[in-house]
């Protein structure tokens, strides 16, 4: 898809939420429940909470499953990295890259730092 440089800050934040919803869904099985998105003056921040799958739920109830589950979508992020940041660089008109993934589990939520180049 190709952006203009007319978007709105809201239609921004708007198309970065969606970008994440449809990522999460397409390639866990489970979209996030809430999402927010801040766009900084160097940055995006998106959190995304309510994301584990009914699986990672169930295992989580053990906590020693914790790691497994942190390896698990920790490999996924980062695989997946540059291919959203390349995503969200054309809703931005700017070169972004994710900087910082920040996931808490027993929270279900992770928080994503993007950074513009």
């Amino acid at each position: 898809m190709l952006y203009s440089k007319s978007l709105t800050k809201s239609q921004k934040k708007q198309d970065i939420a969606n970008l994440f919803i449809k990522w999460l869904k397409q390639n866990t099985g489970k979209g996030p429940q809430k999402i927010k998105v801040k766009i900084l003056d160097d940055s995006i921040e998106v959190l995304v909470e309510e994301i584990l799958t009914c699986l990672e739920k169930n295992l989580i109830k053990d906590r020693s499953n914790i790691k497994l589950i942190q390896e698990v979508r920790n490999t996924f992020y980062k695989a997946q990295s540059s291919k959203l940041a390349s995503q969200i660089s054309e809703i931005m008109n700017k070169i972004m890259t994710v900087d910082d993934i920040q996931e808490s589990l027993l929270e279900d939520k992770v928080k994503f730092i993007i950074k513009i180049e």
